[in-house]
């Protein structure tokens, strides 16, 4: 790469968004399907009304 070239074109700007959804996506489902059968996400598992 020559240091006249810019260091983030419009490709590799669409490929880093496209790829940051991918990965939210895939840890949005992985929280869906790890919630599965629970009443309440993992999130919340340490708010079970004796303060802890």
């Amino acid at each position: 790469m020559n240091w006249h070239e810019p260091l983030i074109t419009p490709a590799t700007a669409f490929y880093c968004v496209v790829g940051w959804l991918a990965i939210e996506a895939l840890i949005w489902i992985v929280r869906r399907v790890m919630a599965e059968g629970k009443a309440e996400p993992d999130l919340y598992e340490h708010v079970d009304g004796e303060g802890r």
